[in-house]
């Protein structure tokens, strides 16, 4: 893993500081798959299928991420 600096608006910073360790870790995942699909300029339907398998892989169920987003 490489560490890179973005800039995000100040919600997002202080929602971000405010997680727990788990939701840090699930956006981080989520992030991280998004920006990897989007660079590689695929349709908008083709980047949200491959998001969905990626994260199905990886274990983060539709049931985990609802309780991370209920967390907030």
């Amino acid at each position: 893993m490489e560490n890179i600096v973005i800039q995000v608006d100040s919600e997002v910073a202080k929602a971000y500081r405010k997680a727990t360790q788990q939701q840090q870790q699930a956006a981080l995942f989520l992030f991280s798959v998004m920006v990897k699909e989007i660079l590689k300029s695929r349709s908008f339907d083709e980047l949200v299928q491959e998001i969905r398998e990626d994260v199905a892989t990886s274990g983060l169920t539709e049931t985990i991420l609802q309780g991370i987003l209920e967390d907030e």
